[in-house]
């Protein structure tokens, strides 16, 4: 017996080889084995596999010492064949993923049945050979064959089968389809293992879902993840893995670490910037400051300020210039800011010599925060959010100084604020919300060489837009009622003297001689004295005139004579006599004001109004109630209080199969529109959307008075038209089996009455005078007329009876409502003519 010169195991006197570790036993390699000494206390064995590692370690590849397999490097993903794979006198077959090709073996060599197994020599496929030990005839044991019962492999033998668990004693195989196994130094362990892990030197192959590479070794199969150990190698098709890593540079990671840091440094800056300067919204003083200071827009004209303003303009208060109003205070409703841009909606309150107002502003602004730029500001007059919330005094002296210098029978030179009572102001949000009503009252008591006068003026009126300039200008409609001005211990004037001359009066109104009739009843010792004489022409322009200038030279000469108001333009003139030079002006203080602008030129009175036409609109109760659900004028009256509201009634209508009025006739009705006028545009756009969007029976402009405006259309399917009291009972009854209302229109206008004035040819002006005096200030005579003739009276104290006391029910059928409370508003809001 003897030792094997490399490895240590006993070897027979004859073997030339060590069947261990397959080195040839010659004694060359004798002596060197005897000069080789251990390092640190280890075995020959020990040392030659530390220096195998040692070896793998430097070179990091698949070529070992004195081996290769089959003179390639063993490509990532693919597996090895049966008896493919060999490590150190040892040999391992099976679909490894990962392996390396130990050292001495070379690719493809096969042990011959029955032999040992020796340095270089070939196996065959399939067949294990124990350790030491030769095969004998008929024990071949084939690849995947199980071992008989009870046998175990110890150091030198071999376990081949399909052991769930076994593990591989130093220098034997184990070949099965292990689930988990472990290969010790120097051995082989073969199978589809689920887990294992490879020892130093050794090899396992399988497909292991998991597996470990330790160093020196190498492990083939289909493992998921796989770590690579120094000099070792990791072949598969796995999906992930951690390959080698680079040794990273001194002070690289801390360099990164800079970087980073700086830019989030940077970034955090930055969105630090951007919250504070570009997300603060402006504040109440910052948008105060601009607009309570220098315009500025500012370009220096000559009466503008130079202050931030706004400019405006009231009709019959202002003047053509106007009125530049300032900015007091600011007041934010609503803001938002973000990303240097932003905008906001702030209460501006203005102020100026007539009004205080708050004026809502939309604002678009940008840049830093605390420096701001205001961008634009846009502002409407007629936003229905802007609120007049203080008139001054300034204002109400100009309303009083109009009204004194049209008519200062009060003996007032100038405006006193002490005589300013009762001032009050509101929005009616019934009517409109928008629309601003004030009322205030002014003493007039004061003695005149025509009396002693004694109580207010009542002056009543409202804002609102002018459509035709709505971001700028105000309309006022103001009415005067002197009703509670009375004269103290006097009496009328003295009128001319009369004489028994006969007078001639001329009209082709049969009414007038009801006139004379009452005035006749009132006065017995006049009777017969005044004549009725009719003209038999209209009561209209020139022809009219020059049928009164052709009587003067005839028997009958006229001495009164009466004409249509809507045409006093062409009638008045030096031929009347100026009622105000022989004291009839006194009698007539009760009428309504627009009748006494009407018959005056140049401060004269050239006649008197015994009744007044205000017109408004005149409707169908039975189709009001089925569009409108209701016939009540008060309720009808807010669907017609503009023309916008107008428009969208109309849309109503015709909805239900309705026409709101009959054609373009009553729409020019509706603007108070006298021939020879131009209309405007608000006016023109109405007409053209009322035809385009099939409001009208007909589009014609010649329909009014013909038989479809007169029967068809207030039988038919037309909701309204517009028009006096006399329409209602000289018109509609007369041509209607329908029931009709009568409320406001969105204008306030008047259509037709009669002017009556004595002419400079009279031989009897006291009793001409007499006559004027009582059809004008007798309330008696103006309620009956009422009662008879459906007249509305021209006289204030008349009217209020007649609404607070009821006394007159209009007998026309057609009429449902009593009107007069509606003619008596109507007349007093009619603008001067």
């Amino acid at each position: 017996m003897k030792k094997c010169i490399y490895c240590g195991c006993d070897l027979k006197d004859e073997d030339k080889f060590c069947i261990r570790c397959g080195k040839p036993q010659t004694a060359q390699a004798d002596d060197n084995a005897t000069d080789r000494q251990p390092e640190n206390g280890q075995s020959q064995n020990e040392q030659s596999l530390n220096d195998q590692t040692q070896n793998n370690r430097a070179k990091n590849d698949l070529n070992m010492q004195s081996g290769i397999m089959n003179e390639q490097d063993m490509q990532y993903g693919q597996n090895m064949q049966y008896n493919q794979q060999m490590m150190q006198g040892n040999m391992m077959n099976g679909q490894a993923q990962y392996g390396q090709m130990p050292q001495n073996m070379q690719y493809g060599q096969n042990m011959q049945y029955g032999q040992n197994m020796v340095y270089g020599q070939n196996m065959q496929y399939g067949q294990n050979v124990a350790y030491g030990q030769n095969m004998q005839y008929g024990q071949n044991m084939a690849y995947g064959q199980n071992m008989q019962h009870n046998q175990q492999m110890m150091q030198g033998g071999m376990m081949n089968g399909q052991a769930q668990y076994g593990q591989m004693p130093q220098g034997g195989m184990m070949n099965g389809q292990a689930q988990y196994g472990q290969m010790p130094q120097g051995g082989m362990m073969n199978g589809q293992a689920q887990y294992g892990q490879m020892p130093q030197g050794g090899m396992m192959n399988g497909q292991a879902q998991y597996g470990q590479m330790p160093q020196g070794g190498m492990m083939n199969g289909q493992a998921q993840y796989g770590q690579m150990s120094q000099n070792g190698m990791m072949n598969s098709n796995a999906g992930p893995g951690t390959k080698p890593k680079k040794q990273k540079k001194p002070g690289g990671k801390k360099k990164k670490v800079i970087i980073i840091s700086s830019i989030i440094g940077v970034l955090l800056l930055a969105c630090g910037f951007i919250l504070l300067f570009g997300f603060r919204k402006p504040t109440k003083e910052y948008l105060k400051d601009y607009f309570t200071g220098p315009d500025p827009d500012y370009e220096n004209v000559a009466g503008v300020p130079e202050y931030y303003h706004f400019w405006y303009y009231i009709q019959g208060v202002t003047g053509e210039n106007g009125v530049y109003s300032r900015v007091t205070d600011v007041d934010i409703i609503d803001s938002e800011f973000s990303f240097f841009k932003g905008k906001a909606r702030v209460k501006l309150t203005t102020e100026d010599e007539y009004l205080v107002r708050e004026i809502y502003a939309d604002l678009k602004f940008s840049g830093l925060a605390g420096n701001w730029n205001i961008d634009k500001v846009e502002t409407r007059l007629d936003d229905p959010d802007n609120k007049i919330i203080e008139i001054k005094d300034e204002f109400y002296e100009r309303l009083v100084c109009d009204k004194l210098g049209h008519n200062n029978k009060y003996g007032l030179d100038e405006f006193e604020e002490d005589r300013l009572e009762n001032c009050s102001f509101f929005y009616d949000e019934e009517k409109s919300g928008s629309i601003k009503y004030f009322y205030f009252d002014y003493d007039v008591s004061n003695e005149t060489e025509d009396g002693e006068y004694d109580g207010y003026l009542s002056f009543e009126g409202y804002f609102d837009i002018n459509p035709d300039y709505s971001n700028t200008d105000y309309r006022t409609n103001v009415t005067v009622d002197d009703s509670g001005v009375g004269i103290v211990n006097a009496d009328y004037p003295e009128l001319p003297v009369i004489n028994n001359e006969t007078i001639y009066f001329y009209s082709n109104d049969a009414s007038i001689e009801e006139y004379v009739d009452a005035f006749e009843s009132k006065y017995p010792e006049y009777k017969n004295i005044i004549i009725f004489d009719s003209t038999g022409s209209i009561m209209n322009g020139q022809d009219y005139v020059d049928i009164i200038n052709g009587t003067y030279n005839t028997s009958r000469p006229a001495s009164l004579a009466a004409f249509d108001a809507s045409y006093s333009d062409d009638i008045i003139g030096d031929w009347l006599v100026d009622l105000n030079s022989i004291g009839l002006d006194e009698y007539y203080g009760e009428s309504y004001e627009y009748t006494r602008d009407l018959a005056s030129r140049n401060g004269a009175m050239y006649g008197i109004c015994p009744n007044i036409c205000p017109q408004g609109f005149i409707y169908r109760k039975d189709i009001a109630e089925e569009v409108l659900g209701t016939s009540d004028p008060e309720v009808v009256r807010t669907y017609l209080s503009n023309w916008d509201t107008f428009g969208k009634t109309a849309e109503l209508m015709k909805a239900k199969g309705y026409k709101m009025v009959c054609c373009k006739g009553d729409l020019y009705r509706g603007f108070g529109y006298d021939e020879g006028e131009v209309l405007n545009n608000q006016q023109i756009d109405i007409i053209n959307r009322f035809v385009a969007q099939g409001y009208l029976l007909s589009n014609e402009d010649s329909v009014m008075w013909s038989e479809k405006w007169q029967y068809e259309g207030m039988n038919g399917n037309v909701f309204g038209y517009f028009g006096p009291g006399w329409m209602i009972n000289s018109v509609i009854d007369g041509n209607s089996d329908k029931l009709w209302g009568f409320c406001p229109a969105p204008e306030v206008h008047y259509w037709g009455g009669t002017i009556i004035g004595i002419t400079d040819n009279c031989p009897n002006k006291g009793l001409a005078a007499l006559f004027l005096a009582f059809i004008c200030s007798d309330t008696d005579f103006q309620i009956s007329m009422a009662e008879t003739r459906y007249y509305t009276p021209n006289n204030k104290t008349a009217s209020q009876r007649i609404i607070d006391e009821g006394l007159v029910t209009y007998s026309p059928s057609a009429l449902a409502n009593e009107p007069q409370k509606y003619y008596d508003e109507i007349a007093r809001k009619i603008e001067d003519y």
